[in-house]
């Protein structure tokens, strides 16, 4: 059901739950000088006569016949693995809402964990392995990937794999703080493995000596990702944006499976080093999410 929208309504909480819109040029075939929005809440919602500014980074797909569809970029990747790229315009056009809102489902189907069990966190080893460190011309030395296992008394099969900014000093056999506390918090919900990644390969403690260059390739990492059954994005509220962005065209592939950790003031996605055990794991389901997440 199409719901009609007013001019008022449109306000800046409105719109930061909208992930797909079209738009209808005067004398357009159809609804002409009309726009409708798919809100993250599945409803549908038309308004006529009114100038939208088009968010940066969104995309656009012409309808045919004046029409024309808009969607960020997580969106735009997801809804073309259902629609043919190179289906008519009239065909997109008659199919692109129904699209978006069976995307909307599948997303919504994913859950919450809860934790299970908050004792002996303190005590639990950490020991990091396939953690090799390398120098590389033009990056310094870098750390692709970190692994860590240990005894759960859940021992969940669900593979995590995190992405920070960049390693800090945990290597083969050493961890850090970073990574203890990261390991103790997924072992309060029963996980018992994580594989580290980052936005950057650099090592440095100090995130202001990242080598730029270093940046993490995660088209090179999609094996990975396949193995997963969490993705979870660890990467901080602030900062480092536009390398958060460009890794969607990589990341909306496993939309499903993405994940971060909400901090006890609500606000995601949290680096371990500010969150507590008071935080949670939560899905990356609507608009919000995603922009809040850097990825939009």
């Amino acid at each position: 059901m199409i719901k009609k929208l007013y001019n008022e309504q449109i306000t800046k909480e409105f719109t930061s739950h909208v992930i797909a819109f079209s738009a209808a040029e005067n004398g357009a075939m159809g609804n002409p000088g009309s726009v409708r929005f798919v809100t993250d809440e599945k409803e549908i919602y038309e308004i006529n006569d009114i100038c939208i500014e088009i968010p940066d980074g969104w995309k656009h797909t012409y309808l045919g016949a004046g029409n024309h569809l808009f969607m960020p970029e997580w969106m735009d990747i997801l809804f073309y693995k259902i629609i043919d790229r190179n289906a008519s315009e009239s065909e997109i056009h008659a199919t692109w809402i129904d699209t978006v809102i069976k995307i909307l489902g599948r997303l919504s189907c994913k859950k919450c964990y809860c934790k299970e069990r908050n004792e002996y966190r303190s005590k639990l080893e950490i020991t990091p392995y396939n953690a090799q460190r390398k120098k590389e011309e033009n990056k310094g030395t870098i750390r692709e990937s970190l692994c860590v296992a240990w005894d759960s008394v859940f021992n969940k099969k669900d593979k995590i794999v995190a992405i920070g900014i960049n390693p800090s000093t945990a290597q083969d056999g050493e961890s850090d703080t970073t990574m203890t506390k990261l390991c103790r918090f997924l072992d309060m919900y029963g996980f018992n493995n994580v594989t580290m990644l980052n936005l950057f390969e650099s090592v440095s403690p100090d995130q202001n000596k990242i080598v730029k260059t270093a940046r993490t390739d995660f088209a090179k990492k999609r094996e990975i990702f396949d193995e997963a059954d969490i993705i979870l994005l660890v990467w901080g509220i602030d900062g480092h944006r536009e390398c958060k962005r460009e890794s969607v065209s990589v990341l909306a592939d496993y939309a499903e499976k993405l994940y971060c950790i909400r901090n006890q003031n609500g606000r995601y996605p949290a680096h371990p080093s500010r969150m507590s055990y008071q935080s949670e794991i939560m899905p990356i389901i609507s608009a919000k999410d995603f922009s809040a997440c850097g990825l939009q």
